[in-house]
């Protein structure tokens, strides 16, 4: 059998779990991360006449930018 003391063990077993919860919290950023790039490149518009940026929605093909008024083509 292996003889370990008792800090060795206390020590093993903290670096495993740091290690693992390390991994976790990283995947679940690294997804958000992904999800707002998306979230942004599909909902937000930029103005074309006073460079404001505001969300759309994505079922329009005509959005009224909220600050000046103008209408913007969705597909540009």
């Amino acid at each position: 059998m292996i003889e370990v003391s008792i800090d060795k063990l206390i020590l093993i077993y903290f670096g495993v779990t740091f290690t693992f919860v390390g991994l976790l919290w990283g995947l679940f950023y690294l997804q958000k991360g992904k999800a707002e790039k998306i979230l942004v490149k599909n909902q937000v518009k930029h103005c074309e006449f006073c460079h404001f940026r505001y969300l759309i929605d994505l079922r329009k093909n005509l959005t009224r930018c909220p600050e000046c008024g103008l209408l913007n083509d969705e597909r540009k």
